[in-house]
């Protein structure tokens, strides 16, 4: 599994950012990470990605500690949908999503037929192939969001950790994002994805609040999204309404009667 051990972390001459985080991402599970703004969600993935070190605590992958794993080897387990870029210049759609193999072939090897596969089927998932020879600065936003995350798939990662993915995403390609994760995880990958939509995180199995750097809720998507716990930490500016076993977040402003 991919484990967050009683991790803190702090920027140098900065507030802390996390305190104390315990987080376990095992194979076959969607874990959804919800939380405030400044709640340290991007904080948290960094040091499961080993971009960042903790101040105390470890990260473990697959029972050993992280920075023991070599960059390629991480890279290899480990892919990254980051929430904003970058992403190369120059290059088309189908170039960047071949980026993806990089952590198996190194900088000089060619790529074989199972590369092929993996960037193909990536593109496929992402229903990106009609952009393959479009170059990546002329896609929209959305376009763009679905070519670096078909790069994260062509990894073949054992963790896929995901910033925001349904940013700047339409409403058809946001469900079609939601099913290829469920999707995922049901194939046996480590799906961890941050989101500010709550609604989002109905469809993953596990959820963590995060607040003020800790978490303050863990457990199923519905034992998690509650109303206490929303209105606590989003300052009451939030609504949980419940009915025929479904769950919805709307913001305060919402006329809608709970």
């Amino acid at each position: 599994m991919l484990e967050a051990r009683g991790l803190h972390f702090g920027y140098p001459q900065g507030p802390r950012v996390l305190a104390g985080v315990e987080l376990r991402l095992e194979p076959g599970t969607w874990l959804a990470v919800l939380g405030p703004n400044g709640s340290g969600k991007t904080t948290l993935l960094a040091l499961l990605l080993g971009l960042l070190r903790p101040s105390a605590g470890e990260v473990r992958l697959d029972g050993r500690a992280l920075h023991a794993w070599s960059a390629a080897a991480r890279g290899r387990r480990i892919a990254y949908l980051p929430q904003n870029g970058p992403y190369p210049p120059g290059l088309t759609a189908e170039e960047v999503v071949r980026l993806g193999r990089l952590p198996h072939l190194g900088l000089w090897s060619r790529e074989g037929p199972e590369d092929e596969a993996a960037v193909a089927w990536a593109m496929r998932v992402t229903e990106t192939a009609a952009l393959a020879d479009r170059p990546l600065a002329a896609l929209s936003g959305g376009e763009r969001q679905r070519v670096l995350l078909a790069r994260a798939l062509a990894q073949r990662p054992r963790y896929l950790l995901l910033d925001e993915p349904t940013n700047h995403l339409d409403l058809h390609h946001q469900a079609a994002l939601l099913r290829l994760l469920g999707r995922l995880a049901a194939e046996g990958i480590g799906v961890a994805s941050v989101f500010h939509d709550p609604n989002h995180a109905l469809a993953a199995r596990r959820a963590v609040l995060l607040e003020g750097g800790r978490v303050a809720d863990a457990g199923t998507p519905e034992q998690v999204i509650t109303g206490a716990a929303f209105r606590r930490v989003y300052a009451g500016d939030v609504r949980v309404l419940r009915g025929e076993g479904r769950v919805a977040v709307l913001p305060r402003w919402a006329e809608v009667e709970e």
